[in-house]
């Protein structure tokens, strides 16, 4: 569960009428938010936030909406795990995973035209004596091994 932060502003932080006191130093800090301004409105980040705050009002109702029920805060909870993992991995080999899972998936979803389906005793003699295919099968039966194995185990928590 997240724990509450107080904010205490470090020392010079707080205001003291620089404005008054200083006109050349506000001048500089004016210069330096517009040129902030400028380049957030130049990178497109300023409509990103004016979209945001006119889908606002819809969106935080559809949100507290789905918050008041149990399964709103277990997917909100859910989430929030599933993205301290994928922050775990490394985003180049996250793709390498994902582009292999693709490939993988495409003979499923589009199988080959007029491939014909062995059966019998001899397509059970041909799939054991297939060594390419058992070589390719290795690592995905230890993934599944590690898999069971950590399923048995404790949960290694990461706060």
């Amino acid at each position: 569960m997240a724990q509450r932060r107080e904010y205490r502003p470090g020392p010079g932080s707080e205001h003291r009428g620089s404005a008054q006191a200083d006109p050349e130093r506000v001048a500089e800090q004016l210069a330096a938010l517009g040129e902030l301004l400028a380049e957030l409105e130049r990178q497109g980040v300023l409509r990103l936030l004016r979209d945001l705050g006119a889908a606002a009002p819809g969106m935080l109702e559809i949100v507290l909406r789905g918050l008041e029920s149990e399964r709103g805060r277990t997917a909100l909870q859910n989430l929030v795990l599933l993205g301290r993992e994928l922050g775990r991995i490394d985003p180049a080999e996250l793709e390498r995973m994902l582009a292999a899972l693709h490939a993988g998936l495409a003979p499923v979803a589009n199988p080959g035209p007029g491939r014909p389906s062995a059966s019998g005793l001899r397509a059970a003699w041909t799939v054991l004596n297939d060594g390419a295919m058992w070589q390719s099968l290795a690592p995905l039966l230890e993934g599944l091994k590690a898999f069971r194995d950590s399923l048995a185990g404790e949960v290694e928590r990461h706060e």
